[in-house]
């Protein structure tokens, strides 16, 4: 017993380590405010954005705007924008997505997107109507720590760990079945249940600035989509009910007001879905054949799917 405690560190280890930890991820968290990485919170926070702004003259220009749900269910880029042919002209697609946003999160690539509105951009729905976020602080700071840490090795020119960095590059990361099937039992169900009941709907006013570019862009001859992602069958099954409803009536009363169009596929087979919301390869298939339909309609293109 003396020699088990004699090998353990003394209290004042333990209590530097966990002020030195501390003071770590509040450095991390507040990394975007300093001067020496103020030139890359842009670069990194835009999601790839360049690219929306070098397009063909004469050339149809569909963006899709989303959570990871959007990024496993849609085909990257020129991938997508395959399945869409017209004689004579060139269809461009860009894919911009980040995992599970918060509120205002987005509000960069909207801005970079409005300043050449395109011809169609399709919104992932949900992202004006649920907030999924934490509104803890600590939540917060430790988003800020994580996409900081991503930039600063950027800055040190460090390849990233995979994340939105990645998805908006085309370089995705697919978990494996095995994975997918753990992703499936009872508990992980049970622990998105408890996610879910944490959710809202998003208040008028946390949507306006969103609703404002949109607006801008659909004054500009955009057409704007409201895009639905369902759900597997399984992860629907432990959304509250009553959030469900009104989430329908907002999203209704925006389609109205706003004259937006909504896209919806119906339900996909659980055996199309990695977890309780995200497509695997078989799904995003699915999906995107699908949605090449819509557009080929809506754009009087021709679908190769």
């Amino acid at each position: 017993m003396t020699g088990s405690l004699a090998n353990k560190p003394p209290l004042a280890v333990w209590i530097a380590a966990t002020l030195f930890a501390v003071v770590l991820l509040l450095a991390l968290g507040n990394l975007h405010r300093t001067a020496w990485l103020a030139g890359s919170v842009d670069k990194s926070v835009s999601f790839n954005l360049q690219r929306l702004q070098a397009i063909p003259p004469g050339a149809l220009h569909v963006v899709a705007l989303g959570s990871s749900k959007t990024m496993y269910a849609v085909d990257f880029d020129a991938a997508f924008a395959s399945r869409l042919g017209v004689p004579g002209r060139r269809v461009v697609f860009h894919r911009v997505t980040a995992n599970d946003p918060a509120v205002g999160y987005l509000y960069p690539a909207l801005a970079a997107i409005a300043r050449r509105p395109p011809d169609v951009l399709l919104v992932e729905a949900e992202l004006l109507l649920f907030d999924r976020s934490e509104h803890a602080p600590i939540a917060g700071l430790l988003r800020h720590a994580r996409l900081n840490l991503i930039m600063l090795r950027m800055h040190l020119a460090i390849a990233p760990a995979h994340g939105e960095m990645d998805d908006n590059r085309g370089q995705e990361e697919w978990p494996p079945e095995a994975s997918c099937r753990h992703r499936k039992n009872p508990d992980a169900l049970a622990a998105y249940a408890q996610y879910a009941a944490r959710w809202r709907e998003i208040t008028d006013d946390e949507r306006a600035t969103d609703l404002a570019y949109l607006r801008r862009m659909q004054a500009a001859g955009t057409r704007v989509v409201l895009l639905t992602l369902p759900r597997s069958p399984s992860g629907d099954s432990v959304v509250p009910a009553s959030l469900k409803r009104e989430t329908a009536l907002l999203r209704e009363r925006l389609i109205k007001q706003d004259g937006f169009l909504e896209w919806e596929p119906g339900a996909m087979d659980e055996s199309l879905y990695c977890d309780q919301v995200h497509a695997n390869h078989r799904g995003r298939a699915f999906y995107s054949a699908w949605l090449a339909k819509q557009l080929a309609a809506l754009l009087g293109v021709h679908s190769g799917v």
